[in-house]
């Protein structure tokens, strides 16, 4: 009986890049081929979203341009309405599409030998992808965190320069943030069985109060000086407790689900 899940796993290997080389060594090695030969599909996502903020940046400058009286509404929404960004970086992240692939395609297998569970392998592989997976997402949100920043100065400024700075900050704090935790949950709750089905509440119930968080931000006023320096602080926090928790767990917790 072939299950969607399958069906998915052999799409996905049909439409491979064999043609892939790399001057690298050891696990460095097969993850390099290992994006190489994934990368239209690792690629295509990000690429797509980088060229929609990037057309949509175009049209709100043009926007402005021929219709001046919506500058203070748009200068209004950069100052307060930060929060909803927030689930636009939440809904824009790879790292969760990234990290199924993975098991698909390459941790499904290879988790069944000994020598791809040991610790020295998990802790190299993860750091290895997560650089991977953090310069995928910063596609789209360099736009974002550039365009924010220039859409405030053209639509009327800000008396207070930091403004300038926590859109640009926050939007790339907010996407280091979901690469990391998309990653270091994918290594701490490892949800997938060897029929590719999700088997761990765990991790469905974390990605769950994430997304109800994300969403209810939406809508959410408050001031991008405060809002911008909160979440930017809270990033940087996360990040690093998670990468510690990862480093510290992910060998005992990365493993096929029963």
């Amino acid at each position: 009986k072939v299950t969607l899940a399958k069906a998915t796993q052999e799409g996905y290997q049909k439409k491979l890049s064999l043609e892939a080389t790399s001057d690298k060594e050891g696990y460095k090695y097969f993850n390099e081929i290992f994006m190489k030969r994934h990368k239209r599909f690792l690629l295509k996502s990000a690429i797509r979203t980088t060229i929609f903020m990037g057309t949509a940046l175009i049209a709100a400058l043009t926007g402005i341009i021929f219709f001046s009286e919506v500058k203070v509404y748009i200068n209004g929404a950069l100052l307060t309405y930060l929060p909803y960004f927030l689930f636009i970086m939440y809904m824009i992240n790879s790292g969760k599409a990234i990290t199924h692939i993975m098991f698909m395609n390459c941790d499904h297998s290879m988790l069944s030998y000994r020598f791809f569970r040991q610790p020295k392998a998990i802790l190299l592989l993860f750091k290895e992808r997560l650089k991977y997976i953090i310069k995928i997402n910063l596609l789209p949100a360099a736009v974002i965190s550039l365009g924010l920043p220039l859409l405030l100065w053209f639509t009327g400024g800000t008396d207070n320069p930091l403004n300038y700075l926590l859109l640009l900050i926050s939007i790339l704090a907010m996407s280091v943030f979901f690469s990391v935790h998309n990653i270091v949950m994918y290594y701490l709750l490892q949800p997938y069985n060897l029929q590719l089905e999700k088997k761990n509440i765990a991790f469905t119930a974390v990605d769950y109060i994430t997304y109800m968080i994300c969403w209810i931000a939406i809508g959410e006023e408050a001031p991008t000086l405060v809002f911008g320096t909160a979440v930017s602080v809270f990033c940087i926090f996360y990040v690093v407790l998670a990468l510690i928790l990862a480093y510290k767990l992910a060998p005992k917790t990365f493993r096929i689900r029963n």
